[in-house]
């Protein structure tokens, strides 16, 4: 499935593989559509920890839910730092949810 989005006004398109929605639902699931910043729930979006364009993959374990508001946060921080996994930095204290 691609998908197209939108970074400083630049469309970069994404391939996320045929198995994309299984996943994106099993990620949801674990995460019991909560996000796992804020806790607010039900939260939808889910966010690439290591971005695919840096060698991130489609695992469970590079993926995990977030509102909308913390999307924006953690996306913000990756590309002010420009560093791999900052916003793992950012999730850490949120680890156990």
């Amino acid at each position: 499935m691609e998908k197209e989005i939108l970074y400083s006004k630049i469309a970069i398109k994404r391939d996320y593989g045929d198995n994309w929605k299984e996943l994106r639902q099993e990620v949801l699931v674990r995460d019991k559509n909560t996000c796992r910043k804020c806790g607010k729930n039900p939260s939808k979006q889910i966010h690439h920890i290591i971005p695919l364009r840096d060698g991130g993959e489609n695992k469970k374990e590079n993926l995990i839910t977030l509102c909308k508001k913390c999307h924006n946060i953690a996306d913000n921080l990756y590309f002010k730092y420009g560093l791999r996994g900052q916003d793992k930095i950012w999730l850490k204290e949120n680890e156990s949810r």
